[in-house]
């Protein structure tokens, strides 16, 4: 509001919203693109996972990345959230059965909801924040991310996870807005074999990624993919999550 009452930001077509005996103000505003150096040969792919829930790495760096956000504390939250609302849900389900006061006991559900959409929005502006304060130190003009829109019941794991458990399409806006005001620019990828493929050598086969965090390339000639050669011969294998972050920043099979 500072910034528009200065002149630093211009105000576009607004209006008012009446919603629950409250009156909001949809406030659009033009926020002008920063002006700063960045490269457009440099990409940041973000990963999506499991065992983090976002993992950032670059297209021209062979061993540098960022882990963003806790597991633990998001799959923690989220379940605690979905314990509370089956347990308040149960409890209404036979007081709400018709007659006086129904809707009023009904809107303890709406509120719970609101309390948990809330959280998971502040989340994701956390996580966007991030992702767009690694590509500012790194001056990438691009960012790149996998596209989820045709993953459904069909999804394996890793996606079925996603789409349960996050708002990943509010995150990808988040991140798409805040990467136009830095003047960067955002592309989608196809997700397939991105968790499965060598981002060094491009060698694909199934049973790669040997767990959530580790990854070992299965071709013979691929050194770097397969990490620290151990005393027994083995190899230690490398970050899976970052991995699959490198391959989407040098995935060029885009998708609208």
């Amino acid at each position: 509001m500072e910034r528009i009452l200065s002149g630093t930001y211009d105000v576009g077509n607004s209006g008012l919203q009446e919603k629950k005996n409250k009156i909001f103000l949809l406030l659009k505003i033009k926020i002008p693109k920063l002006s700063q150096q960045l490269d457009e040969t440099k990409i940041v792919g973000i990963d999506l996972g499991i065992n983090i829930p976002l993992y950032a790495a670059l297209n021209d760096n062979e061993y540098n990345g960022i882990a963003i956000g806790s597991r633990d504390k998001f799959l923690k939250e989220r379940e605690r959230f979905e314990k509370q609302y089956k347990e308040l849900q149960s409890s209404l389900r036979y007081s709400t059965q018709g007659g006086r006061g129904r809707k009023h006991k009904l809107q303890a559900l709406e509120r719970f909801n609101e309390k948990e959409r809330n959280w998971v929005h502040t989340q994701n502006h956390i996580f966007s924040k991030a992702v767009i304060e690694y590509a500012k130190v790194n001056h990438a003009g691009i960012i790149q991310m996998e596209n989820l829109s045709n993953f459904g019941h069909e999804a394996k794991d890793k996606f079925k996870y996603i789409l349960r458990h996050w708002s990943y399409y509010e995150l990808q806006t988040m991140i798409e807005y805040k990467a136009l005001r830095e003047n960067m620019k955002v592309r989608y990828v196809n997700p397939y074999h991105t968790s499965q493929k060598c981002s060094f050598c491009g060698h694909y086969e199934e049973g790669q990624r040997i767990s959530q965090t580790t990854f070992i390339c299965k071709n013979p000639e691929c050194k770097k993919g397969k990490g620290k050669q151990l005393s027994d011969g083995s190899y230690q294998g490398i970050n899976a999550d970052w991995n699959a972050a490198r391959n989407i920043a040098l995935s060029a099979d885009f998708k609208k």
